[in-house]
């Protein structure tokens, strides 16, 4: 064989395994949402993907390598469609706006991206909840500083406290998701808007008798 057949020969076994690799976290998102991560076994995750449990190991050398990568994408993708807008030029109030509106529409493009994030949370495992709670407290810090930032120019109430209405933004996602989930009669749209619009109301009007 000759070294450039070599060399494509190689590529082209690199390209098969990253294609590999990508599709067992894929199917790993879509499963750990629906089913959890400590309770879906590689057994399961290899009948799903079409492959063995060998060649999930060969890929990945334990469950534990498979969360990280998986949790790396998931980290790729939040930060690109929700964290981004909050960094980007603009009011901070349109900042937030654009917050729930790219929020809306990553559970609408990948829903088992926003699914895998809570579900982890739900299962309160030790060793993978706490990296998640890390995603979501740097939403929440993010958040945090564009309140405190609207309450500097005078868009806000001066007494708003940030941090609490941050967290209670991420802790609505997470209860706006699970509800249109399971419920029926209502939409992840209708109640985003409104906590959305509370939100806005809870920053802006000021308390009887501030002056």
């Amino acid at each position: 064989m000759t070294e450039t057949a070599k060399a494509k020969a190689e590529s082209a076994k690199a390209k098969k395994a990253a294609e590999t690799r990508e599709s067992i976290v894929n199917v790993c998102i879509r499963m750990f949402a629906e089913r959890g991560f400590v309770s879906t076994s590689l057994d399961e995750i290899g009948r799903a993907a079409g492959i063995t449990k060998g060649a999930i190991y060969w890929h990945f050398e334990n469950k534990d390598a498979l969360f990280t990568a998986i949790l790396s994408r998931i980290r790729e993708i939040w930060d690109e469609e929700v964290l981004q807008p909050l960094s980007a030029d603009g009011s901070p109030r349109r900042k937030l706006q654009q917050l729930f509106e790219h929020y809306e529409e990553l559970f609408k493009e990948d829903p088992f991206v926003v699914l895998f994030l809570h579900r982890v949370l739900m299962d309160a495992d030790d060793r993978f909840a706490p990296q998640v709670d890390k995603v979501f407290e740097e939403t929440a810090g993010m958040i945090a500083k564009v309140i405190a930032d609207a309450s500097n120019r005078g868009e806000f109430r001066p007494d708003v406290e940030a941090d609490v209405l941050a967290r209670l933004i991420v802790a609505g996602f997470a209860g706006a998701h699970m509800q249109a989930k399971y419920s029926k009669g209502v939409t992840l749209h209708a109640l985003l808007a409104e906590l959305r619009e509370a939100v806005l109301l809870r920053a802006t009007i000021r308390r009887i008798g501030m002056g």
